[in-house]
């Protein structure tokens, strides 16, 4: 799993990076959170709450989605190696 936090100091780092790093580190929770719903439902008996989790989850789904086509706009406009 990778880190959530920073790989280099702070203080060498532009704040564009760290907020991209931000982006980073939302995207792995809404990921998480995919997966969590994901096991909830499976193991769920209850008909009723399995449709909430699976509903939850696929709403996780279309969070990350946002966030990952946020980061690629983002860091395909601000970064230059």
């Amino acid at each position: 799993m990778s880190s959530t936090s920073l790989h280099e100091p702070a203080d060498q780092l532009t704040a564009r990076t760290i907020d991209v790093h931000r982006a980073v580190v939302s995207l792995i929770e809404e990921l998480e959170a995919v997966d969590w719903y994901n096991q909830r439902a499976e193991a769920c008996k209850d008909e009723q709450l399995k449709a909430v989790l699976k509903h939850n989850r696929d709403e996780e789904i279309e969070h990350a989605s946002r966030r990952l086509n946020g980061y690629a706009a983002t860091s395909r406009s601000s970064t230059k190696l």
